[in-house]
């Protein structure tokens, strides 16, 4: 009867030890434990929690700082830890989003379907991204770099470019540019609408495009159509100095975004050099 009694209870012992083990609330305590180490681990890949809700974003322009939509990035097959899997497309302001990530990532930048350059991101953290590039024209632009939330929508509003007008319809890059002749007449082309600027107010030419040396006449009469912005008159500018012209934050979007700070410099005598 004894012998019985032992063997019955573990039947019933063995029996219950697999009730235990896949217990639900038993499980639930184990699970955070092996959580947690996994996500540490993860961490150091820079895959962790701490970049799970960025982007990495930035700036792509041409050697005239003309903003380049459309381009397609293609993840590099050496980024092995790369947690960009798909193709990714600059917006009209020419920026890029990636998922976040640290280390050094590669992408094939595409132009109209044909390789364009590559982009190589060196991620140390959150506030420190730099770039490289290889392949592509001389004077090719990545700025910008930084990070914003995954969960909040993107929230700029870019000067896409600037161009000096030539005749009725003429338009010539003007940043980094030897002109032939002074431009009288500017063209600055935003990726979404300005709000309207009252063409008598000179406090808004003075606070939203800083020209240096400041020309005798100076930029004036500014005209808002579309996505555009003409400003007429810049008879004083001196073609003896390299000129700076910074568009402030202090131009706004319909929208109510202030513009991305933009620089850009030109002249119009062929001994100017911009670098």
């Amino acid at each position: 009867m004894k012998h019985r009694f032992t063997i019955l209870f573990y039947l019933i012992l063995i029996s219950l030890v697999p009730n235990c083990y896949f217990n639900p609330v038993v499980n639930g305590i184990l699970n955070p434990i092996k959580e947690e180490k996994n996500n540490s681990f993860l961490g150091l890949l820079g895959f962790g929690s701490a970049g799970s809700d960025l982007l990495i974003v930035g700036q792509i322009r041409d050697q005239f700082g003309t903003a380049l939509p459309e381009l397609v990035l293609v993840p590099s097959p050496v980024s092995l830890l790369s947690k960009s899997i798909s193709p990714y497309r600059t917006d009209t302001g020419g920026r890029f989003y990636i998922p976040y990530q640290s280390g050094r990532i590669s992408f094939e930048v595409l132009q109209n379907e044909s390789t364009f350059f590559t982009l190589t991101l060196n991620v140390s953290d959150p506030t420190a991204i730099t770039s490289e590039t290889s392949g592509g024209p001389a004077g090719l632009e990545i700025s910008n770099l930084g990070t914003i939330s995954a969960s909040a929508p993107p929230s700029f509003f870019e000067l896409v470019g600037v161009f000096a007008v030539e005749g009725q319809s003429t338009l010539v890059n003007i940043h980094k540019t030897n002109l032939g002749k002074s431009p009288t007449k500017l063209l600055l082309i935003f990726d979404e609408a300005p709000a309207y600027v009252d063409p008598e107010d000179s406090s808004w030419i003075q606070n939203s495009v800083v020209i240096a040396p400041a020309p005798s006449v100076g930029y004036g009469l500014p005209e808002v159509v579309g996505n555009q912005i003409t400003i007429s008159g810049a008879e004083g500018i001196s073609s003896t100095n390299v000129t700076t012209i910074d568009f402030t934050s202090n131009i706004k979007s319909v929208s109510g975004k202030s513009l991305t700070p933009r620089g850009i410099k030109f002249c119009y005598v062929q001994s100017c050099s911009f670098y």
